[in-house]
């Protein structure tokens, strides 16, 4: 562009950037693509594809791509000043154009290179990208659109639609264009639109022509304000305002074709001069108007190019139009190749071949602009960017004159032969019309072409379907010659019986003609043979649905109660083979899923495990063999996800026993609505309760009967009439007509199946909400602990309103005995032993890993006589603590800080049977009982127990206690034992068979280990360590015992090993002593 400054000419780039590339086109962008993933509703684009589509929109900016943002829908014109260029509305749409910034795709085109429609590194324009689309490039495609999204932004800038180019120099630049820069994707506010609907119209040129036309009409540019070239804006009224700096502004207002009136221009009147008119004012008020309006647009209009986009896709896909375009063009390209090559071999070798049905060259129009102007020049590309000249090789051999005659002075004409036939004889030297060329020995060079392949056996014909995209093509040709083709630079050498073959690929989707030809040892080719291939591997497309999730209990996801599933799935694809179905359930293939490859459209499945979810996955196969993507519906079925949970219906007090409650729980992990749900009695339809609202996760709904005040601290989901009967009710919970949940027939107890009317008032608690409710032994009173909420008197309520359920905490409900095999999942803890709870000989208790146990108090425990398996994880230990522990396990006793664990908070885990931990921490255990029945937290009596990879720690008096049992204690810790005088972490008596390999024993107060009456002991690898509270402390103890150590530490203790005089240790090597007051007790203990 030029400018005059003080009598100097300047040369300057234009500068014509519209919205900033780094702040505004994104955050416009990122709001086109959310209104219309709020409207669109059968597509959602995701967070990736959105940041394809923002990377395109920032980076049309880049290099001279600019110079064709500016669209003036009043003169149909780009930006026009000494010369043209093209306007956004045919830069955006023009592939062409776009491609030549592409050198190596110019170089290709003239070099005779032949080459797709699609092909350029350049090209980001509205068909390319809906090509690439439809036909597997997405990333490409979803650029394209960003790309063609910051054309439609620029063109609501008035600068851009009304010829002014604005180069951000001296005072020239664009007050509305630096203003905005401001608006970042964090900072933007587009104005209301979601009430606003889709902008719908039938072309890409209709949004161009929608979007400058309002920037143009009802808007002003720095330096089109009351142009001459526009008869638009004008100012509908003039009023005056008061800003913020005080003084008083005189404003001119605009109003746009929706009535929206707004701050066109600030006037600065005098008499004695003309008016003054600018777009700044002191508050920048007359911007912010243009962008509240402005980008409105943006984002309405960039959402109708989103869906038009994605709707010429599909259409894409149905039509093939772009396929055969790409191929069309590809053919003219061929065409003019030959054309090309035919007059070349007109001026080198005085032949004149006959060329038939050749296409004209594709040439580019530009209409000259509205309203008589002169048509200036269209500068399509830039000098900086123009491609390199690719040269045509250069012929000239210093005897054929004829070859260097002037492109003005035609050839003289000589009488041309007809081509020979394959049997016709070669003319001999004499007759040649060639002179030898110096220093090749005389004679006529070798340039007869070979013959043209015989034919091409594979594929046998034109037009045949493949599902690959590679394809092997066999033929016959010459002998000694190598075949080439037009697909690529692969070639082939023709074998001694003529046969060729070559695999060419990957192909692309839709038609592709291959020309194949021969070429001799001189380099001479043969004329063309072709072979038109058609590639579809693009599959079907497909769709599943459940009917059941059409009434899901959540909103955002497929959640029910049916335990019968409809499924239907279908194509529209009209070259459909077959569907293929799939079902699995917790990762394996579900049963009785006897469906997976069908014809059918339709089928009903009944589920065969309640509380799962099952994933259905359908894909489409075409005749083809191809297959479409994986439509994949996933259900939860939970058959009751929610339960009647808790019943008072002997009400709160003896004063109060009309103070009524329910509670209801819901056992998903989504949260439900209300609607459609009622709960009621069975037995005379009193209370009848239609529920409202909804109901969260995991949570418990109080329904109160009269008022808020039965539960005085807990606020009722909703209050109902209508008392319970004391002699008993069914009470059950419906869902639009179907029972999901109610309680035990009267029959079945003789009234109600638990709670207590009279004395302590005990609410009805269920002990396994996922089990049936109509099962009495699912039902028990309120367990005497963990009490929640106050009633009416402010008493406490003797029972867990608005909690998980005291027998729930129970691992059963009886709370003593365990007579079968149980599993205790981390889903349901934590749990908790009240009292002596016993695991009969015979019977297995496995504990998962994460699970966390508590003990009530000091009477608690638990004895096994059958089988304990306490197995967790590195990740996921098992805990055995107290119930006052807040660390593990949350704050199950409520008291918050109130009270704390400490050693001999509960009884012990007493070992009849047989058991395992690993990977477990037990602590807080070991109650030092009159009886002497626990003192320990794990303890055994003729039983077996393998500890490994555990903590066994603050125990009553001691960690571990063995008495004629067999006992194995691996990589574990035992510690901190320290408050008893007799307190020590491992105490091995009688007859027991103990191993104590690589673990540590550190920190207990009488002794690390004591061993009495014990010969089979043995001690390796292990640290025995920190043992000097006290001066008769010691890290190993023993009384008429004799281990056998190896390869253990003995550190910092009072005494390291003391022996009594009956016992021994013997030595297998590796015993080491360090900063201990003393090492052994006898001296001479260790031979």
């Amino acid at each position: 562009m030029y400018y005059l400054l003080g009598g100097t000419l300047f040369v300057l780039p234009l500068f014509g950037f519209a919205y900033d590339e780094k702040t505004t086109h994104p955050a416009l962008t990122q709001e086109i693509v959310k209104f219309f993933n709020l409207k669109s509703k059968d597509l959602k684009i995701s967070d990736e594809d959105t940041e394809y589509i923002i990377q395109g929109s920032i980076d049309e900016d880049a290099g001279a791509r600019w110079m064709y943002h500016f669209y003036d829908p009043v003169y149909n014109r780009g930006l026009s000043l000494v010369r043209q260029w093209r306007s956004s509305k045919d830069w955006g749409q023009n592939t062409l154009a776009q491609a030549k910034y592409d050198v190596g795709f110019e170089a290709k085109s003239l070099g005779g290179t032949l080459g797709p429609l699609f092909g350029s590194k350049t090209d980001y324009s509205w068909e390319r990208g809906i090509y690439e689309y439809a036909w597997g490039n997405k990333k490409w495609g979803l650029l394209s659109l960003g790309h063609i999204l910051h054309l439609i932004e620029d063109a609501t800038v008035p600068d851009h639609s009304r010829n002014d180019p604005h180069p951000p120099i001296l005072d020239w630049g664009s007050p509305y264009e630096n203003w905005t820069k401001k608006f970042d994707r964090q900072t933007i506010n587009p104005g209301e639109i979601a009430d606003e609907k889709l902008i719908i119209l039938n072309s890409l040129d209709d949004y161009f022509n929608k979007s400058a036309s309002y920037s143009n009409n009802y808007f002003f540019s720095k330096d089109t304000i009351f142009s001459k070239e526009y008869i638009s804006p004008t100012v509908i009224e003039k009023g005056i305002e008061k800003l913020s700096d005080g003084r008083n502004y005189s404003f001119g207002y605009g109003e746009d074709s929706k009535g929206n009136k707004f701050r066109l221009i600030q006037i600065k009147e005098s008499p004695w001069q003309d008016p003054e008119y600018s777009l700044k004012d002191p508050d920048l008020k007359i911007l912010s108007d243009y962008w509240s309006l402005l980008s409105k647009q943006a984002v309405l209009n960039g959402a109708g190019v989103v869906k038009l986009f994605f709707d010429e896709v599909e259409k894409e896909k149905q039509t093939r139009a772009l396929y055969n375009k790409n191929r069309s063009w590809l053919g003219k390209q061929i065409d003019k190749f030959k054309r090309d090559s035919f007059k070349t071999a007109n001026v080198l070798y005085g032949i004149t071949p006959k060329l038939e049905d050749l296409e004209e060259k594709v040439t580019t129009e530009v209409s000259p602009p509205k309203g008589g102007e002169t048509s200036t020049t269209i500068i399509e590309t830039p000098s900086v960017l123009e491609p390199p000249k690719v040269k045509p090789a250069e012929v000239s051999p210093p005897t054929v004159t004829a070859v260097e005659t002037s492109k003005q002075t035609p050839p003289p004409a000589e009488t041309k032969q007809p081509p020979l036939s394959p049997t016709q004889p070669k003319p001999s030297a004499n007759t040649s019309s060639f002179l030898p060329i110096a220093g090749a020995g005389g004679g006529r060079k070798d340039d007869e072409p070979p013959s043209p392949p015989h034919i091409i056996t594979e594929p046998s014909q034109d037009n045949l379907i493949f599902a690959t995209t590679t394809i092997t093509f066999r033929g016959r040709a010459e002998r000694k010659t190598t075949v080439i083709n037009s697909f690529s630079a692969n070639t082939v050498k023709v074998a001694d019986d003529e046969n060729w073959s070559l695999t060419l690929g990957p192909l692309p989707q839709g038609t592709t003609t291959i020309d194949f030809s021969a070429k001799d040892e001189a380099g001479n080719k043969s004329q063309s043979k072709s072979r038109t291939v058609f590639i579809d591997t693009t599959g079907p497309q497909i769709s599943l649905t459940i009917n059941e999730c059409g009434q899901s209990l959540s909103s955002s996801s497929c959640l029910t109660p049916k335990t019968t599933l409809n499924l239907e799935w279908s194509s529209t694809d009209p070259e459909l083979s077959h569907f293929l179905l799939e079902c699995e359930a917790n990762g394996s293939a579900c049963q009785n899923f006897n469906i997976s490859q069908t014809n059918a459209t339709t089928t009903t499945y009944s589920v065969p495990g309640d509380n799962t979810i099952y994933t259905f996955k359908a894909r489409a196969v075409d005749i083809r063999g191809n297959v479409s993507p994986t439509e994949t519906k996933t259900v939860e079925i939970i058959s009751r996800p929610l339960i009647i949970n808790e019943i008072a219906w002997m009400g709160t007090s003896a004063t109060r026993s009309s103070d009524e409650w329910l509670e209801i729980h819901n056992t998903t992990d989504k949260t439900i609505n209300l609607a459609n749900w009622v709960l009621r009695s069975e037995t005379d339809q009193t209370p009848y309760i239609q529920l409202s609202g909804s109901i969260g996760a995991k949570s418990f709904l109080i329904l109160e009967r009269t008022d808020d005040n039965t539960i005085s601290d807990i606020t009722a989901h909703q209050t109902y009439t209508g008392a319970l009967e004391n002699s008993g009710e069914v009470v059950e919970l419906l869902y639009a007509s179907t029972t999901i949940d109610k309680t035990p027939e009267i029959s079945t107890c003789g009234g109600w199946c638990a709670g207590v009317a009279g004395g302590q008032y005990l609410t009805m608690e269920r002990y396994e909400p996922l089990s049936s409710g109509t099962d009495a032994s699912n039902w028990n009173s309120w367990g005497g602990f963990l009490a929640n909420g106050k009633n009416a008197d402010n008493a406490a309520i003797n029972g867990t309103p608005g909690k998980r359920n005291s027998i729930n905490y129970l691992i059963t409900k009886d709370g003593s005995t365990l007579a079968q095999n149980k599993t205790l999942k981390k889903s349901g803890g934590p749990y908790l032993v009240t009292t002596d709870y016993i695991v009969n000989s015979g019977i297995t208790l496995t504990i998962d890993p994460g699970v966390v146990v508590k003990f009530y108090n000091g009477a608690s425990a638990l004895i096994i006589n059958g089988t304990l398996k306490a197995e967790g994880t590195s990740t996921d230990k098992i805990v055995f603590t107290s119930f006052k522990d807040d660390s593990y396990g949350g704050d199950m006793n409520q008291d918050a800080a109130a009270t704390t664990p400490q050693y001999g908070d509960w009884g012990t885990i007493k070992i009849a049977g047989s058991g395992s931990f690993d990977q477990t921490l037990v602590r807080y255990g070991g109650v030092k009982d009159s009886s002497s029945n626990f003192w320990a937290n794990i303890r055994s009596s003729a039983g077996s127990v393998v500890i490994k990879n555990s903590t066994i720690e603050e125990a009553g008096v001691y960690g571990l206690w063995f008495n004629n049992a067999s006992a194995s204690i691996q990589s574990s810790t035992i510690k901190n034992n320290t408050h008893d005088n007799q307190a020590s972490g491992i105490v091995v008596g009688g007859g027991s068979l103990t191993e104590i390999k690589n673990s540590v024993v550190e920190n207990n107060l009488s002794a690390g280990i004591l061993l009495t009456n014990s010969t089979t002991t043995t001690i390796s690898d292990s640290l025995v360590q920190n043992h000097q509270s006290s001066a008769s402390s010691r890290g190993l103890s023993l009384v008429s015992s004799s281990p056998s150590i190896k390869n253990t530490t003995f550190k910092n203790n009072t005494v390291a090993i003391e022996a009594d005089g009956s016992s021994s240790v013997s030595n297998g090597g590796g015993i080491i002593f360090e900063g201990n007051t003393t090492n052994t007790v006898p001296a001479n203990l260790i031979p």
